[in-house]
């Protein structure tokens, strides 16, 4: 017998792109509850550059319907020379504290030449705005 779809497994729901930061497309989320609520992290492409960069988007939602509630921000993370992808978000908490870790490609040249590494940063919610206060 086949397995069950993932949506009749779980309880889950779709999420909205309905106060999600502008992008045609949204992609490799990561949740954590934290402060009781649940704060989604998503990868969408920026709409503010010429070449569309990656970046992420964090805000918190409604886990029975999925909207963004509030608003979404763009994480401010160090972006050097604004060529910058910023991928692959995953939220946790460690000592107590919120971080996430994510993917930096540098120097994409499709088809030819880009690196990628793990990142990771200690985050800060305050008035219910994250910030970034040391990243690895």
């Amino acid at each position: 017998m086949p397995k069950k779809s993932v949506f009749a497994q779980l309880p889950v729901c779709a999420v909205s792109p309905h106060g999600l930061l502008p992008s045609p497309r949204y992609q490799n989320p990561g949740l954590l509850r934290w402060q009781g609520k649940l704060w989604l992290a998503y990868r969408f492409h920026r709409m503010d550059t010429p070449t569309k960069r990656s970046g992420i988007g964090l805000c918190e939602i409604d886990p029975q319907t999925g909207i963004a509630l509030g608003g979404s921000q763009m994480l401010p993370l160090a972006n050097a020379t604004d060529t910058e992808h910023h991928e692959d978000c995953r939220l946790f908490v460690f000592n107590g504290e919120p971080y996430i870790s994510y993917t930096e490609m540098v120097g994409y040249r499709p088809g030819i030449d880009y690196t990628c590494i793990t990142k990771y940063a200690r985050l800060k919610l305050s008035r219910g705005k994250w910030s970034v206060l040391q990243e690895w």
